[in-house]
């Protein structure tokens, strides 16, 4: 495995980053990081970390060009459309934190003679996030942001394309409350991807891909009994 990664414009397939690869023992560190975090963040009251995540979608809006060129050059799409997606990402995220509250609450179940019953909403643990580079801001939110809010912590490993978008959400959510270590962005290759999921201590993975990527991606999860913490 070469230990940089080369990324292409598609425009003109000339390189435009070279990022550094995590081996499989970079990616258990990060990995185990995020547990430590977890069990204070998930301890966290669900206003605080709805007030850090808050706080930390500022980070697209002071960014807003860079990450609209970030977009342009790695995945190709027409600068004069980039920040429209940095505002989907901000409408997407201001509404899945106005739902947290509701969503994340208890729920009730019928009444039962001598019992008290209800559904309640526990985090898993550490989130894998396989993300996409096609929408590489609107697919990742959707996973990284209902993972904090219900007080997990997420390991993101985005497309091997787009892995100037991974490290934005890495610089925009890592730090949050007080707290650090809540998002570490892993750049690894698919062989590194698998063992991850096989090997290493995650209580969800979220993909969004290819069909035959989904198929590895089921695979490699159906090897283990993912369970929360």
């Amino acid at each position: 495995m070469s230990s940089v990664l080369k990324v292409k414009s598609p425009y003109s397939q000339e390189v435009i980053g070279e990022y550094p690869m995590d081996n499989f023992s970079n990616a258990k560190e990060k990995l185990q990081k995020l547990h430590q975090a977890q069990k204070v963040w998930k301890k966290t009251p669900l206003t605080a970390r709805l007030e850090a995540v808050k706080k930390a979608l500022q980070y697209f809006t002071e960014n807003k060009a860079q990450i609209a060129k970030d977009i342009s050059q790695q995945m190709g799409r027409p600068i004069s459309q980039s920040p429209g997606e940095i505002n989907g990402l901000l409408e997407r995220a201001n509404y899945l934190c106005s739902i947290a509250s509701e969503a994340l609450s208890a729920q009730p179940l019928p009444e039962k003679p001598n019992f008290e019953r209800s559904i309640v909403r526990e985090p898993l643990g550490v989130i894998f996030v396989i993300s996409a580079w096609n929408y590489p801001l609107l697919v990742t939110v959707n996973s990284v942001v209902p993972a904090l809010l219900a007080g997990n912590t997420d390991l993101l490993k985005h497309s091997s394309q787009t892995p100037a978008i991974g490290k934005h959400f890495q610089m925009a959510f890592q730090n949050m409350g007080g707290q650090s270590d809540l998002l570490h962005q892993v750049i690894v290759d698919h062989e590194t991807t698998g063992k991850i999921i096989e090997d290493l201590d995650i209580q969800h993975v979220v993909f969004t891909g290819s069909v035959a990527g989904g198929q590895q991606i089921l695979k490699h999860t159906a090897k283990k009994f993912i369970q929360p913490q």
